[in-house]
């Protein structure tokens, strides 16, 4: 779905959970902002947050977000004590447009507003991820790589591997894409560019739109036949 059209879909009502296979297996559940976090009729949240790897919560830059910090120190508190392995990340979303200034400004103040809250309630061991995000551009994807490689345990063969084929290639820079999600599973232990991965991102696009374009159903043979 491109960015723009998201902005028709309706706002989520109730819990909704998806399951996605490709590379990775993911299995999500999104909770609507307006609820209410630990209402048994619900859903059985203790379950939940219990076998739950992630925790991905997203905070509207461009609105008041105080009672938004308010509602995931109440939520932190409540999960880390039933999952100490639980990965807490935060996304300061929709930071499209702004200057690179504001974004700092705006992530140190939140940043530094959750800390305090946590370390009121006792919860400074807690390892709180923030992520700058936007739809309009890749940092929407950098982050959710960087939240699933967290939940490989496996992550530091794959980066080892990574770097093994980078030195015998002399390639500048070693990705393993998930083609359908553009999320990258793992990467080199060289330093990360963004715009290293925009370039990959989109030739990515490029050439699933050029597969989709020649891929056609042999109806004799009843396969399919793709060009790249």
């Amino acid at each position: 779905m491109k960015p723009i059209d998201t902005l028709y879909l309706d706002s989520t009502a109730k819990p909704t959970s998806d399951l996605y296979k490709s590379l990775i297996n993911l299995d999500v559940m999104e909770l609507p902002g307006q609820l209410d976090y630990f209402a048994p009729e619900l859903y059985n949240s203790d379950e939940l947050f219990a076998s739950t790897g992630a925790l991905v919560y997203v905070i509207d830059s461009q609105d008041e977000y105080l009672a938004a910090i308010e509602n995931l120190i109440l939520i932190i508190n409540h999960v880390s004590a039933l999952n100490k392995g639980i990965h807490i990340e935060v996304l300061i979303h929709k930071m499209d447009g702004s200057s690179d200034d504001f974004k700092m400004d705006t992530q140190r103040d939140i940043r530094t507003r959750i800390m305090a809250e946590l370390s009121t309630f006792g919860l400074d061991d807690v390892l709180v991820n923030f992520h700058v995000t936007s739809i309009f551009d890749h940092t929407i994807y950098e982050a959710f790589s960087k939240i699933v490689q967290r939940l490989i345990a496996e992550y530091g063969v794959l980066e080892q591997m990574c770097d093994m084929l980078m030195e015998t290639t002399c390639l500048d820079k070693v990705y393993l894409f998930d083609i359908n999600s553009k999320i990258y599973i793992a990467t080199d232990s060289s330093a990360n560019s963004l715009q290293t991965y925009e370039a990959c991102a989109e030739f990515i696009d490029v050439n699933t739109d050029l597969i989709a374009l020649y891929e056609e159903d042999d109806i004799e043979e009843n396969s399919k036949i793709s060009f790249y």
